[in-house]
């Protein structure tokens, strides 16, 4: 996404907020010509102006927070006139959900929170946001990873599957696309 960005965005300055630090090195390679600040700290943004931000982006984050509308009210802080927030959460209404139940992979310790497109608009609501537009994302895999996970789902917890061909899917797997502006600023 922030290859993305860099590429077409045309970005004065990126914010970044990363904890992995894994993915560092490759991460700095992408904004190393641009005027960009990356963080570990994803709950704060006290370092970043506010109503200077014209464009967020949380993928796969608010699941993770246990007080979502909070950041959202500081992040609210950050973003500028005609802004908008876009983001990706697991839907708890998808079918991938409804086919394993509780063996859904997005049930995990590290998702205290999960969503649907209803109760994203909830949240975003509380935290001062207008929803724009909602989307069933698709996500593209590898037939091996798909194969690879179907099996831990089922629980079969196989360490390696064939090679597939590299062939890739584009599926409808159990995520949702926000988009959102600040309260009374879409018109």
């Amino acid at each position: 996404f922030a290859e993305n960005c860099v590429r077409e965005g045309q970005f004065a300055e990126y914010w970044l907020f990363e904890p992995n630090h894994s993915v560092l090195a490759k991460l700095f390679a992408v904004v190393a010509e641009c005027n960009c600040h990356i963080s570990h700290d994803t709950l704060g943004f006290s370092d970043v102006p506010d109503r200077s931000v014209a464009a967020a982006v949380m993928i796969q984050v608010l699941d993770h927070l246990l007080d979502p509308v909070a950041t959202l009210r500081q992040l609210r802080e950050k973003l500028g006139p005609n802004s908008r927030l876009l983001l990706v959460t697991h839907d708890e209404s998808s079918l991938l959900q409804r086919l394993f139940g509780s063996r859904w992979p997005a049930f995990c310790l590290q998702h205290p929170q999960i969503y649907s497109a209803k109760t994203t608009r909830t949240l975003l609501a509380a935290a001062g946001f207008d929803t724009l537009q909602q989307i069933k994302t698709r996500n593209y895999f590898t037939a091996s990873f798909l194969l690879k996970h179907l099996l831990w789902a089922l629980g079969v917890k196989v360490q390696s599957v064939p090679d597939l061909g590299h062939v890739t899917l584009g599926l409808k797997l159990g995520n949702i696309l926000t988009i959102a502006t600040p309260e009374g600023e879409f018109k």
